[in-house]
Parts: structure tokens; C-alpha cells; sequence
């Protein structure tokens, strides 16, 4: 993350941080040095698309499966 923040425009890349840690000092860390969020494993699929809509201006637009 130092390099990607550090890099030309490194500042507006948005990073989201996913790890099998459990322990909640782990997310502050990464929090502290420069992620913009941290997703626990396992974690389901709708919260990291939720992540991903909070970061960034996206939309998603679901297909109707009876159709």
C-alpha cells in the first residue's frame, strides 16, 4: 500500500484490504496506513460489491433471472 499511495496519483486508488485475520488491531493497521476499507474472510460476495459501491461511482444493474 506505501507503494501504490506513494506512486503518481497513488492517492486516489482505492484499496480494500481482505485478510483472513481475526484480530481487530490488524484492521486499524491497515486502516492507518492507507487502505479505504478491510473485508474479513470468509465474507460474502454482496459485501465486497457493497465496498466496491462506496468507493467507487458504480451501479450495478442486475439481470432478471426469470427473464
Amino acid at each position: 500500500m506505501r507503494q501504490i499511495r506513494s506512486s503518481p496519483g497513488g492517492g486516489d486508488v482505492k484499496i480494500i484490504m481482505v485478510s483472513a485475520s481475526v484480530f481487530g488491531e490488524d484492521r486499524d493497521a491497515a486502516l492507518a496506513h492507507g487502505a479505504n476499507a478491510f473485508l474479513r474472510k470468509p465474507f460474502r460476495e454482496a459485501a465486497l460489491f457493497e465496498l466496491i459501491r462506496q468507493h467507487l461511482p458504480v451501479e450495478y444493474v442486475y439481470r432478471d433471472e426469470a427473464g
